[in-house]
């Protein structure tokens, strides 16, 4: 097997168990936090420091939220099973990088790595990263080129890959679709707090040797963790949050 072929089928392994990958983050953060303590021993640093990282992860998530918004029904998914494209997206963020969300994802998790101040880990997360989109990229971009063909071709010699070119920008063929970004995205939102909350409490227990969490920060996890049981409550008893069929019709590539 040729090695492009040995990633695609790498990578299609790895789209289907791509949730897995926070694990890791979690498993090296376990190593980190053994040597942890606060910066020049001050506990209100580590407090603005967590709020900074905090900021990274929220621009992630922000970098997801506006590219599954704008993207039309049937792309940009969390399907797990095989790869999907009704249309090749190549308007709003997709003008810019050909796979923001995946930029999303590594700014949502470097901003967790970044918690512990520890820079191999966050160098590890970055490159684990890497190894890993990298394969799955390969994978759906052979199973966008099939599909597309030349429109593809030309929409990929001309859009980078994963560092964002905003002198490229063509704006959205569709408006902004709040209930699909809240569809898909609650659920990864409130994990991310859930860590980011898990973190803080582990940051006082390594630097005091005792747990503790600071009021910001059980209220903001005890708000994410009451939104995120309303929109439970909600797909599973009503209607208020179905799609409408969103098709748009792309500029050429």
């Amino acid at each position: 097997m040729k090695l492009t072929e040995q990633m695609e089928s790498n990578g299609r392994w790895l789209f289907r168990h791509r949730s897995h990958l926070p694990l890791m983050v979690l498993a090296g953060a376990v190593l980190a936090f053994r040597q942890f303590s606060f910066p020049w021993g001050r506990h209100d640093l580590q407090e603005l420091w967590e709020v900074f990282c905090l900021g990274v992860s929220v621009s992630g998530l922000l970098i997801r939220a506006h590219a599954v918004g704008h993207a039309p029904r049937g792309t940009s998914g969390r399907n797990r099973r095989a790869q999907a494209a009704s249309v090749l997206n190549t308007t709003g963020l997709y003008s810019i990088v050909r796979h923001p969300l995946y930029v999303g994802n590594f700014l949502a998790w470097l901003g967790v790595a970044m918690v512990p101040h520890s820079l191999s880990l966050a160098c590890v997360v970055a490159l684990v990263f890497w190894i890993y989109h990298e394969r799955i990229i390969c994978a759906e971009e052979a199973f966008l080129e099939q599909k597309f063909g030349d429109d593809f071709r030309r929409w990929a010699a001309r859009v980078p890959t994963f560092v964002p070119k905003p002198a490229l920008w063509v704006k959205p063929a569709l408006p902004f679709a709040l209930r699909k970004v809240i569809r898909q995205e609650y659920l990864g939102a409130f994990a991310l707090m859930s860590v980011f909350l898990l973190f803080e409490g582990a940051a006082d227990w390594a630097a005091e040797g005792f747990l503790r969490w600071e009021a910001p920060w059980l209220v903001a996890w005890v708000v994410a963790f009451g939104v995120f049981v309303g929109i439970r409550l909600v797909l599973k008893f009503t209607t208020l949050l179905e799609l409408e069929p969103r098709v748009a019709v792309m500029p050429p590539a």
